[in-house]
């Protein structure tokens, strides 16, 4: 078991492990099941899903026991963790459910996510310092930084580009430098996105440029697209390179998205160069004429690596099939109008189409039929988050082991 990370490491490990609990190709090689010490003879499948369980099973251990005051911070210790990372509640959401404001559950999230770090042996509870009670610019940063990556949010790669550019370009001009931007496989790049915090990191370098760039030169970004991952080279013209102390905010929150950074220095100017991974969405469409589904799956789906778009209604599901809007269709059975098993024929009898995966999403429990009309899972009604996402990966298998 490693034993040599530093404890901030170690937590932002665990919440961005936590964050993607359900993420099947996030936690598949996570680097946490190292610091656990799970067997590295496992097959990459198996050691991700003991990853999965070790977690929960954390989790449950800080579950209190029954004589506990429900709104104890013991308690809460365990209410938050469970709701936010198992059930997928936003802070919000949790804070609604256990009547208490957002700022204790940020206090209660932190300090169960310590005790947590305990538990499962990555560091002694003495050495776990409560994030809550520390204080200074870098521990705030850390705190805050550590919350947003593990919220598990993201932003497109055309978006997080123009948008860094844009916020510093005030800057720029007030220092009298130009600000160019250079964007290689924007069109590739469409559907691609990163980690949330990769644009307050690029911001956090380009103002850092323009600082310390020679008065009437040029701030060159450009980015480029190498399979999965987004190459963003800043250059400019300098007389005193930037300092590793002055690069400590960005390399916070690039570590924090598993991006690299590097410098390259010369007598006319400097380059520094980020490497972004990317994260690419799977496109889901439901196919139901119930809008309160949609609201529940936009929310189970929302922080995931799975994108979701609705049809209303039979033909409209079928026409976005056909226009391959879709990798993954999840669809119901009774909807008024034409309905789900007459669309799962269609489907599995048309063209391009036929290769998309049916998950059935219905009230009416018959699974045998619809795997019979070529769906690969059935969902029954109500579903719960973690019955949806076990379906979706089940259906994205079945679509890598089909024959192309």
């Amino acid at each position: 078991m490693t034993t040599n990370r530093s404890v901030d490491d170690l937590l932002a490990r665990l919440r961005d492990a936590l964050a993607h609990l359900y993420d099947y190709t996030r936690l598949l090689n996570h680097p946490l099941a190292d610091d656990l010490g799970l067997p590295t003879q496992l097959a990459p499948r198996e050691r991700m899903r003991q990853l999965r369980s070790t977690l929960i099973g954390g989790i449950e251990q800080l579950r209190p026991a029954g004589d506990t005051v429900l709104r104890s911070p013991k308690s809460r210790s365990y209410q938050v963790l469970s709701l936010h990372y198992v059930e997928s509640m936003l802070i919000d959401e949790v804070a609604r459910e256990l009547a208490v404001s957002t700022r204790q559950v940020y206090r209660d999230l932190r300090r169960a996510e310590d005790d947590l770090t305990a538990i499962l042996g990555l560091t002694g509870s003495a050495d776990s310092p409560d994030i809550s009670e520390t204080s200074g610019p870098e521990s705030h940063l850390s705190g805050e930084a550590a919350l947003v990556a593990a919220s598990g949010g993201s932003v497109p790669v055309v978006t997080m580009l123009c948008g860094a550019c844009e916020a510093v370009q005030a800057l720029a001009q007030a220092k009298g430098l130009r600000l160019d931007f250079v964007s290689e496989g924007a069109v590739e790049a469409q559907g691609l996105e990163v980690g949330e915090l990769a644009r307050h990191a690029l911001i956090s370098l380009i103002s850092l440029t323009t600082k310390s760039a020679k008065p009437g030169s040029t701030v060159r970004v450009e980015s480029t697209l190498a399979q999965e991952v987004v190459n963003v080279a800043i250059s400019f013209s300098c007389e005193a390179h930037p300092s590793a102390e002055s690069l400590g905010t960005a390399l916070k929150l690039l570590n924090l998205v598993n991006a690299e950074l590097t410098k390259s220095e010369s007598k006319a100017g400097c380059v520094l160069t980020v490497r972004l991974p990317t994260i690419r969405k799977t496109r889901v469409l439901l196919v139901d004429d119930n809008a309160d589904l949609a609201g529940l799956f936009e929310r189970f789906l929302r922080e995931t690596r799975y994108a979701l778009s609705v049809a209303r209604d039979a033909e409209t599901g079928l026409a976005m099939a056909a226009q391959c809007e879709a990798e993954i269709i999840v669809l119901d059975v009774m909807m008024s109008g034409r309905d789900g098993w007459s669309l799962l024929q269609q489907l599995s009898n048309s063209g391009s189409a036929c290769s998309l995966p049916v998950v059935i999403c219905s009230a009416i429990h018959d699974p045998e039929l619809a795997m019979s009309l070529g769906a690969v899972a059935s969902l029954t009604k109500p579903v719960t988050r973690m019955e949806l996402l076990r379906a979706l990966e089940t259906a994205e298998r079945r679509t890598a082991a089909s024959p192309q």
